[in-house]
């Protein structure tokens, strides 16, 4: 009696469901990272809508490798939402700007900021001393050179999270609730100094 050798191959519809759903799931993947890249997530603010504002004003570093903090006019109560749009004027690419907190101006501050080349940092400064929280870093969805970028901050219990452009830049601890805190617009001038930077528009979200 002859044995037939078994053909242990999958059969070819099989293969074709499997290739079908591997297909599907790099598909799906490609489409995250598409959305991801292009910046559509729509993070929604702590509160509601207390203050919009749109004044266009100049901020001007004129020296070399300044930290300024410009205070804004009006306290920020958590939990809430801080949203600055700005960009850079007549400046180095590498010109930082961005937005700062703190409980008084006697006070650490922690600012968020981002520079036309396209970087991206966190930290606290005291005085002239800083704890960078992130460092200068790339992000992809900085806005370079002088188109405008968006930076919002999150501000909760024991938590704040850093947006730039709607997405998620970072978080960390270091939210404030219940204590009035003093916010404005950071410009940080390079080494070649110069510093130029337009303030297009405040918003601020507060929980009644």
């Amino acid at each position: 009696m002859t044995v037939q050798p078994r053909d242990e191959r999958l059969p070819l519809w099989l293969w074709q469901a499997v290739l079908a759903v591997l297909g599907g799931a790099a598909g799906f993947l490609l489409i995250l990272l598409a959305l991801s890249l292009g910046g559509v997530s729509d993070p929604r603010p702590l509160g509601e809508l207390v203050l919009d504002a749109a004044p266009l004003q100049v901020y001007r570093a004129g020296g070399p490798n300044e930290r300024l903090f410009f205070p804004f006019d009006y306290p920020i109560m958590p939990p809430a939402t801080l949203e600055v749009t700005a960009h850079l004027g007549d400046s180095p690419s590498e010109t930082g700007y961005g937005l700062w907190w703190c409980a008084s101006l006697d006070a650490p501050c922690t600012v968020t900021a981002v520079n036309g080349d396209g970087y991206l940092t966190v930290f606290r400064a005291a005085g002239a001393e800083v704890e960078f929280i992130r460092e200068w870093e790339l992000f992809p969805h900085v806005q370079r050179q002088g188109a405008a970028n968006r930076l919002r901050v999150d501000l909760s219990e024991g938590r704040a999270a850093v947006y730039v452009n709607d997405e998620l830049a970072v978080t960390f601890g270091g939210g404030t609730e219940g204590v009035p805190l003093t916010a404005g617009l950071y410009v940080e001038s390079s080494a070649r100094g110069g510093a130029e930077v337009v303030l297009e528009r405040v918003r601020v979200w507060s929980v009644p």
